[in-house]
């Protein structure tokens, strides 16, 4: 078993002057930031400027998501066998690219809805190749006993940027527009990439070997130490699960509070940005209560606290201070959950997972995980356009708590400070 306790942080330090981790931390948060914004851009673009009704917006998400559904496990087999860095730096420039040519169409009175579906499917294929190599690349950067650590630090600087990229995509979009928006965002992957460059550590590629299996073995490789190991295959349902209920909410809440509440982009952003305050202050404190109530508690009680916050939102009807509160509290409690629960997953993925296995495994995963959101967004625009927005909302929200039962009914309740050992399969 390998010891984890959160009390003691021997390698602070080290990654404090770690300048190739910094480099890699600088990099991501910019783009994080970018990122935040267009995840506001994008469907305030389409209901304010394109006039798209409650399908198309959730369309929007689908195809945003879909590509972690089509070609995920692929990326991950192909990843085990490349270098990750140069995949990351091509995928944040070519996300560059395209966000680019956003604003330059609607400059030129040609931006139409079926460009940004096209977009937002091509930014979703980088997504899963970035995300994936990024993963993976990580335990390459820094020691295994500092994966806590860096993860805490990675998901820190996540939740400000969840706190300041949704203000601040609020501000900018009601002041300068959507389309200025999505310019930033292209100029923080451009930053990225440069960053990212720059990291002097020499990557070792992955060993391919004469007798190397098929990509197909390989995906079925990682589905099966997914499916077989007791803690990620918990996980990924958990995740699966959360995704789909919560993005059939956040699709619809978009346009019930702009069509229903009434509020303004900049208020808007502010409420969602509350969610990445409630990450921030859990991913501070993530290393406190996990010594208090132990890995897997922390993350069943973490999971918890999300997943009943979002019923706050049914409570509110128009755009009353009161109101106004209870939407922000509603989202600073999911936020603060969701960081309790990441922090610690992310190390177990981690830990559990062989370094050679590191990027198909996580494939596996996010395939189960992330293939929640498009179907999500997808019913939630569906339901929106057939059955109207707040009962679409009701839908969601009173679904959430379903999460619950996918730790529950797992070892994870009684998961204290020893993390599993590599390789670890159903006992």
């Amino acid at each position: 078993m390998e010891k984890y306790n959160p009390q003691i942080n021997h390698t602070s330090l080290s990654l404090r002057k770690h300048h190739d981790f910094n480099k890699l931390w600088f990099g991501e948060t910019v783009s994080l930031f970018g990122a935040k914004i267009s995840e506001l851009a994008f469907p305030l673009l389409a209901i304010s400027v394109l006039e798209a009704n409650p399908f198309q917006v959730g369309l929007l998400g689908t195809l945003r998501f879909l590509p972690f559904l089509l070609v995920t496990l692929f990326f991950g087999a192909y990843l085990d066998r490349r270098a990750r860095r140069p995949v990351m730096i091509f995928s944040n420039l070519a996300r560059g690219a395209i966000l680019l040519l956003i604003p330059l169409l609607y400059i030129m009175g040609e931006l139409r809805i079926e460009y940004l579906y096209v977009s937002v499917f091509l930014i979703g294929l980088l997504d899963v190749s970035f995300d994936l190599a990024y993963f993976a690349y990580l335990p390459s950067l820094i020691k295994r006993e500092q994966l806590n650590e860096g993860n805490s630090k990675l998901q820190a600087t996540a939740s400000i940027a969840n706190v300041g990229g949704g203000g601040i995509a609020g501000i900018i979009i009601q002041t300068f527009t959507a389309p200025i928006a999505i310019f930033i965002d292209a100029l923080s992957y451009m930053v990225s990439a440069i960053s990212i460059l720059f990291i002097k550590k020499k990557e070792t590629p992955p060993v391919i070997k004469k007798s190397q299996q098929s990509i197909f073995k390989e995906i079925r490789e990682g589905l099966s130490l997914v499916f077989s190991n007791p803690y990620i295959s918990k996980m990924a349902g958990e995740a699966g699960t959360y995704n789909l209920l919560s993005n059939i909410i956040s699709t619809v809440f978009i346009i019930y509070a702009v069509e229903e509440i009434k509020l303004q982009p900049g208020i808007l952003g502010i409420i969602l940005a509350s969610g990445g305050a409630g990450a921030f202050v859990g991913s501070f404190f993530a290393a406190r209560i996990t010594e208090k109530l132990e890995i897997g508690p922390a993350i069943i009680w973490g999971t918890a606290v999300a997943c009943f916050a979002p019923m706050i939102l049914l409570m509110v009807h128009e755009a009353s201070l009161f109101g106004l509160i209870l939407l922000i509290l509603s989202y600073i409690l999911s936020g603060f959950g969701v960081a309790i629960c990441n922090v610690n997953i992310i190390t177990i993925r981690q830990s559990v997972t062989p370094d050679n296995m590191l990027s198909k495994v996580n494939a596996s995963y996010r395939l189960i995980g992330y293939g929640g959101i498009p179907i999500g967004a997808f019913l939630g625009g569906y339901f929106g356009e057939v059955l109207g927005l707040y009962p679409a909302l009701m839908i969601g929200v009173l679904g959430m708590p379903l999460c619950i039962l996918w730790l529950w009914f797992s070892p994870m309740k009684t998961l204290k400070r020893d993390l599993p050992a590599t390789g670890t399969s159903v006992s």
